[in-house]
């Protein structure tokens, strides 16, 4: 599992999009690009509790998370790969598309997903 520290992968990528405001709204390219997850900004229809689990995935996937207590957290990506963030800040929004919360190396609390 690889390890990152969420400012500094933000911080790397730049923006979280560099594609005009359309690309936020336009349903066949979300379907075509991020696997029908829609747009991390785009409006939120349902908002959730989450327990951290090695085993439980997200149906549809969260398309980010809200952290309300400082910690770790251990992430299953769209793509189904696992990352780990480390030091998440209370009140941070994450911003990417994610299938699961897993247990194993998550310490942050207080966590939300969107989807």
């Amino acid at each position: 599992m690889a390890t990152f520290t969420l400012a500094g992968l933000l911080a790397a990528t730049g923006s979280v999009s560099s594609q005009p405001i359309g690309w936020l709204v336009s349903s066949s390219h979300l379907s075509t690009q991020i696997g029908g997850v829609a747009a991390p900004d785009a409006c939120a229809s349902h908002a959730f509790a989450v327990t951290p689990s090695d085993s439980t995935v997200f149906s549809p996937p969260c398309r980010w998370l809200w952290v309300g207590g400082t910690g770790n957290l251990a992430l299953t990506m769209l793509d189904g790969s696992t990352f780990l963030f480390s030091s998440v800040a209370s009140g941070t929004r994450v911003p990417f598309a994610v299938t699961q919360v897993l247990r194993t190396n998550t310490t942050a609390t207080a966590i939300v997903g969107v989807t």
